[in-house]
């Protein structure tokens, strides 16, 4: 079940987001929506919650990685890295297309290093301290653990799946420099359900683990 749970399975949640959940096609033509209201608040509030979430959970990733890297050199920390110039980094990539796609492989990326850092430890192949994990990542007051541990980055994978879904539709094509994002259609939101019921499935696995 740990092999499961903590290497399979983020390799599999991996694949699935590379795959379906990293570029949206979304409807072109949508003669009959209306523009949707009040977009200045939608854009900056989707942006900056985006960007806040972001820069913590690829500060957990360097974070780790520091860890391991400290076992065979001189201590690095993590607060030598300014996390303001990493949440102004990130909100300026999100802002073009091309590099925001970036930004959703670097996360999955991250996801998978730290599921597979998570695992060994699970193993005692490695020995890391997740202080830093439990402190920037939600949901700190669950019970720590290995598979708890797995959870909480999935739950924030998850908040990250469904904001950047937001993000996607909100930018698209010329969205933004024209400053028109029309009510999505149909097709536009079955991409979300996916996500919904994709994660749903994951996250009800692995709080049975828990119980």
């Amino acid at each position: 079940m740990y092999f499961l749970s903590g290497f399979l399975f983020p390799g599999l949640i991996f694949l699935v987001s590379y795959k379906n959940f990293l570029i949206y096609d979304f409807t072109k033509n949508k003669s009959y929506s209306k523009r949707i209201k009040y977009l200045s608040i939608l854009v900056i509030s989707n942006l900056l919650i985006l960007s806040f979430i972001l820069t913590k959970y690829i500060s957990v990733f360097v974070n780790l990685c520091l860890q391991i890297i400290n076992q065979y050199t001189s201590y690095i920390s993590i607060d030598l890295i300014p996390k303001n110039f990493i949440f102004i980094v990130i909100l300026l990539l999100l802002i073009f297309n091309n590099t925001k796609i970036f930004i959703k492989k670097l996360v999955l990326f991250s996801f998978l290093i730290i599921s597979i850092l998570i695992w060994l430890t699970v193993i005692n192949f490695l020995e890391l301290d997740y202080t830093y994990f439990y402190n920037q990542l939600f949901l700190p007051n669950l019970i720590d653990n290995s598979i708890n541990k797995n959870l909480i980055n999935i739950l924030n994978l998850f908040t990250i799946e469904v904001l950047f879904y937001l993000w996607s539709y909100i930018s698209q094509d010329n969205n933004l420099s024209n400053w028109i994002v029309l009510t999505p259609v149909k097709n536009d939101v079955y991409p979300l359900i996916y996500i919904l019921l994709f994660y749903m499935a994951i996250i009800i696995y692995y709080f049975k683990m828990i119980l």
